[in-house]
C-alpha cells in the first residue's frame, strides 16, 4: 500500500471541504444586451442605448457588456411613463398606470 504524504492529505481534505460547499448552482446574476432586447422586444441598437442609459448597472468585461439582473428587474418592475420614455424612444410598450 502506497502512503500519501502530510501536504496531499491536506490538499485531499481542502479539496473534499471545497466540494461540500458547492452544492446547489449559483443563479443567473446578469443578462446579456441580446437577453435584453429579447425580453423587451426591442432592436439591438436600442438595447445598447439603454444599457448605457444609466437606467441600472451594467459590467464591463474586456468589450463584452453584462447587465445587473437586479437592477435591470428591479427598473422593469418599477418601469414608469415619466415623460422620457425609461430611457428609451419608441421601443417598449409603457407600463399604464
Amino acid at each position: 500500500m502506497q502512503s500519501i504524504s502530510p501536504m496531499r492529505w491536506k490538499e485531499v481534505f481542502m479539496l473534499g471541504q471545497i466540494e461540500n460547499t458547492i452544492t446547489e448552482p449559483i443563479g443567473k446574476r446578469t443578462y446579456s444586451v441580446a437577453e435584453v432586447q429579447a425580453i423587451l422586444g426591442i432592436s439591438r441598437r436600442k438595447a445598447y442605448e439603454l444599457c448605457n442609459s444609466g437606467k441600472f448597472k451594467i459590467i464591463r468585461i474586456g468589450r463584452a457588456l453584462r447587465v445587473s439582473k437586479y437592477s435591470f428587474d428591479y427598473w422593469l418592475d418599477h418601469f414608469e411613463d415619466n415623460g422620457d420614455n425609461g430611457g428609451i424612444e419608441n421601443g417598449i410598450n409603457r407600463q399604464k398606470r
